[in-house]
């Protein structure tokens, strides 16, 4: 911060530092009775108003500073890739200022040029709290448009800093309250028991299931990748406001790990080529949708999981990891529209890898016994396909699937056609549709249902170049 007096005088400004003498500082600001002092870290700066100088005396400012620059700071930046500020005259990014304005809004709020708690005090700020672990979380949020992140995503980073420095983090965390098994259950009753989108859940629960992501597989590093992926892709030009792709994308490039039926199950969509591409990595699930409710408590010590505070019954398990419990189930499924399907045959897939196929010869069909998981479902007629793509196997059950028509055509190229001959070129066909189609063509990594659609996506092309060079091209271009 830095301030100029036009003219008359001033009361000099009274300055905390991490190598500056508390005491002498505090006698200064007692003598002078200026209206504010600054406490001047290397990474956030907060002017402090004289009605907390008592706070400030009970306060160990250097510890405070150094909590604020090597926790904090350094946290949240590791987690996001970034450098930190590690000296006050040359920072490397930007500095944050926070002072107290009564006239605020909330609690406490943030924005481009700073935060401010929303009272006469800045006290909230002297001391490492969820308050300034949570509007300082809002300068580090990716943007998002197809899911409501504010409020939710930020708070990703102050669960991790209480995880790892809060003492009392298993009573005093802000995630789970004074209750884990209720926030947890109540996870489970609005996603699972009443299928209420995302937009629907409440800001503990969407924090839940941003840690599933965040924290899962080796602690903290698919938030890292997130992060640093998210950058780089912006800093090329991409479009990096689809956090749930986004999301998705890391998983399936770090870990060879397919989430979009996580986010499916939170009523999050995703484009075609990523849920296709998707399909070619194994699934995950939460563990209460595989593992059977009375066993649950068991599976978790097996795990390990009851040992690590932010694992619960909600938490991402991989089949991999969860064949080590031996939990199997008959599963039958009961076909409507079976006809369609007779004579053809259902599999199993893990990823790319075929666990059963099992031939249709009527609408039961009888998948055996398997292991405890999640698994997709395909069939070997490229016409057809099963409306739930995705098979939770938690214990023996009948599950109702219908079969429906299917085209590997994507919607993208097929809108280019009237109908699905694929002869006649739509009305609103474009060639700036057809560069569309052609980008997320070069996302797709299925080699048949590439070729597929390149070869619709040239003709439809060569159409449009028939209909310009007869002249008819006015609306085409």
């Amino acid at each position: 911060m830095e301030y100029e007096l036009v003219s008359g005088t001033a009361k000099e400004l009274p300055v905390f530092t991490a190598d500056s003498d508390q005491v002498a500082v505090l006698k200064q600001w007692d003598q002078s009775k200026a209206a504010f002092a600054l406490m001047d870290a290397n990474n956030i700066e907060i002017l402090i108003p004289y009605q907390d100088i008592k706070t400030v005396k009970n306060t160990d400012m250097n510890s405070l500073i150094d909590q604020y620059d090597n926790q904090v700071f350094k946290l949240y930046d590791e987690l996001t890739g970034i450098p930190t500020n590690t000296v006050r005259d040359q920072p490397v990014k930007g500095r944050y200022f926070a002072f107290a304005d009564q006239d605020g809004i909330g609690a406490a709020y943030w924005s481009v040029n700073y935060t401010a708690a929303n009272s006469s005090s800045i006290a909230s700020y002297l001391t490492i709290n969820w308050l300034p672990l949570h509007e300082i979380g809002h300068g580090y949020e990716a943007p998002a448009s197809d899911m409501y992140i504010i409020d939710s995503f930020n708070n990703i980073y102050g669960t991790l800093y209480q995880s790892q420095f809060n003492s009392n983090f298993t009573t005093g965390s802000w995630i789970f309250g004074t209750s884990k098994d209720s926030i947890v259950q109540s996870v489970v009753d609005s996603v699972l028991t009443k299928k209420q989108s995302w937009a629907d859940l409440g800001y503990r629960e969407r924090l839940v299931l941003w840690m599933n992501l965040a924290y899962n597989l080796e602690g903290t590093d698919a938030f890292k990748y997130f992060n640093i992926d998210h950058r780089t892709n912006a800093v090329a030009g991409k479009t990096v406001n689809q956090i749930g792709k986004d999301w998705i994308s890391v998983y399936a490039q770090h870990y060879q790990l397919n989430v979009t039926p996580f986010f499916a199950t939170m009523g999050v969509s995703v484009d075609d080529v990523t849920a296709l591409n998707s399909l070619n990595y194994p699934a995950v699930a939460m563990l209460t949708q595989v593992v059977p409710d009375d066993q649950l408590t068991t599976v978790m010590q097996k795990l390990g999981w009851d040992q690590d505070f932010l694992k619960s019954k909600v938490a991402l398990i991989t089949n991999e990891q969860l064949a080590q419990t031996g939990l199997t189930s008959h599963i039958i499924l009961n076909l409507s529209n079976a006809d369609k399907l007779i004579g053809s045959s259902i599999k199993l897939m893990n990823g790319t890898q075929t666990i059963a196929t099992i031939p249709v010869t009527s609408n039961t069909v009888d998948l055996g016994t398997l292991a405890n998981g999640i698994y997709t479902l395909t069939t070997d007629n490229p016409n057809v396909k099963l409306t739930d793509q995705y098979l939770y196997i938690k214990e023996d059950a009948t599950v109702n699937e219908a079969v429906a028509s299917s085209s590997q055509i994507l919607p993208s190229i097929a809108s280019l056609f009237t109908d699905d001959t694929y002869q006649k070129l739509a009305d609103t066909a474009t060639v700036e549709l057809t560069n569309n189609a052609r980008s997320m063509l070069d996302d797709l990594l299925n080699e048949t249902i590439k070729n597929a659609n390149e070869q619709l996506l040239e003709r439809a092309a060569g159409l449009i170049d028939q209909w310009e060079f007869n002249g008819y091209g006015g609306s085409l271009r």
